[in-house]
């Protein structure tokens, strides 16, 4: 064998970092993308928490209707890209993406009454991936890298308050 002399050392060992990063960047690049979408998930969180509380204290008011409280939840979600529709008062939670607020008699009920407001969204329709309707193409990053599944899972967020009618 003959010695390796410094240029050629210098080549090989830049090769070997090619090669390296080769197999250190994609991983390193879904971690970064994984953390993004872990980051969204936890605004869009807090941002229907925020959005329910405000619209719990707005049903909580005397005097009050469901178009106040569509209105103050919306005002609480503008500029998020996230949209709930309209509140719909029910009796128990349906566990379905949407609006609701109970009891469904929540702007009659006596004074002390809890009202509960739950703001649901499906994940995929405030995800920042464009690959999360869980089907994995060929040849894509997420048929190399398993995503999951994420058509059924919801966001939500939830806030009660008491009722301050007489």
């Amino acid at each position: 064998m003959r010695p390796t002399t410094g240029r050629r050392r210098q080549r090989l060992r830049h090769a070997a970092a090619a090669v390296e990063m080769a197999f250190v960047l994609p991983i390193f690049l879904a971690i970064i993308l994984c953390e993004l979408e872990a980051s969204r998930i936890g605004m869009v969180t807090q941002l229907l928490t925020n959005a329910a509380r405000e619209g719990a204290r707005t049903a909580a008011i005397n005097g009050k209707v469901q178009a106040d409280v569509d209105t103050r939840i919306s005002a609480v979600l503008q500029g998020s890209g996230i949209s709930v529709g309209s509140v719909q008062g029910v009796s128990s939670d349906p566990g379905t993406a949407g609006a609701f607020i109970m009891p469904a008699n929540w702007a009659t009920s006596a004074g002390g009454t809890p009202i509960s407001v739950v703001l649901r969204v499906q994940y995929s329709s405030v995800s920042w991936n464009p690959n999360t309707n869980g089907a994995n193409q060929p040849g894509s990053a997420a048929s190399i890298l398993p995503m999951p599944d994420y058509k059924s899972l919801k966001l939500n967020g939830q806030a009660t308050m008491n009722s301050e009618r007489p």
